[in-house]
């Protein structure tokens, strides 16, 4: 769950499709490839705005997403009493399928970012 709220923050990239719909298009049902400094992480896009993060060693999240503009924002929902939900941005514009782009985070180090098609299982597609 730390790693899903640290790898959502950074917002890079520019490309001329600004709707959500677009963005809708390319998470619902997909999923996008994290991997930093904790090591590597799926989040598995549902259609109806829900998602799932998968990361090691059976670490998992549950929670909200939606799209907005040009970005996915995500809210994780499975949050242990007393912390309060919030959500983080990830810019997607002039993104497509099998595209890996890289961010720098003060404190996750690289994140490489990479979307999938479909739901591959962690072992499978890490």
């Amino acid at each position: 769950m730390v790693t899903l709220l640290c790898i959502a923050i950074p917002q890079e990239g520019r490309a001329e499709d600004t709707s959500t719909s677009s963005v809708d298009r390319l998470v619902s049902g997909n999923t996008l490839a994290v991997s930093n400094r904790f090591g590597p992480t799926l989040i598995h896009f549902y259609e109806g705005g829900r998602f799932r993060h998968i990361g090691l060693p059976g670490q998992t999240a549950e929670g909200v997403w939606r799209a907005a503009d040009d970005s996915i924002c995500v809210t994780v929902t499975s949050l242990p009493p007393g912390r309060v939900p919030q959500e983080f941005c990830l810019e997607l514009k002039g993104r497509s399928f099998g595209s890996k782009w890289t961010a720098e985070d003060p404190r996750n180090g690289t994140i490489v970012y990479e979307l999938l098609k479909g739901h591959p299982e962690f072992g499978k597609a890490m």
